[in-house]
């Protein structure tokens, strides 16, 4: 069984606020988007024996996740953008889940270009309410947000990640059938 994620990071507080969607099988494969420094992808990458594709956009926080990456096998960082699929994809292995923690406004559509493009099994959108839209109620924001990922697949679980992260939620995908 996957052990929990230690930690408020979004997968930690999504877990701790009654998120169960989170069970890869052993070997699935990973693409994780917004991997910043690496902290979350390091602890997929020790917990799975499958490969973590991390994908980030800053050269700074990619420096960390570099080196991050030098330790651990199956810790594949890109230094690049998103929203650009074609870039990455030559390092994307057949995919169970895509992870998504993105500060973006448009990080819905980058969400489910992602998702589209690499079918995984299931996905996970960590949405930042204010990075979309600081002056809306970040309620109806989650409401657009699982609106617009139904094109991607069935949206399981939408959870709140207050009060570790305010203003943000995790929407679940299941693609399997869609």
């Amino acid at each position: 069984m996957m052990q929990r994620m230690q930690g408020q990071g979004k997968l930690g507080a999504y877990q701790t606020n009654g998120g169960d969607a989170w069970d890869p099988e052993p070997g699935e494969n990973v693409l994780y988007l917004g991997a910043a420094e690496g902290a979350t992808a390091s602890w997929m990458c020790k917990q799975l024996d499958g490969t973590i594709v991390a994908v980030e956009k800053s050269p700074v926080a990619g420096l960390s996740l570099l080196r991050s990456a030098r330790e651990l096998d199956h810790l594949i960082p890109y230094i690049g953008d998103a929203r650009n699929t074609g870039s990455y994809a030559p390092f994307v292995p057949s995919l169970g889940f895509v992870y998504q923690d993105i500060a973006q406004r448009d990080q819905v559509d980058i969400f489910v270009k992602n998702v589209e493009r690499f079918s995984p099994r299931r996905a996970f959108l960590a949405v930042k309410a204010r990075s979309i839209a600081v002056e809306r109620d970040p309620k109806s924001v989650f409401e657009d947000a699982r609106e617009a990922v139904e094109e991607a697949g069935r949206v399981v679980d939408v959870v709140s990640l207050d009060p570790f992260h305010k203003d943000h939620a995790m929407i679940v995908v299941d693609t399997v059938g869609e």
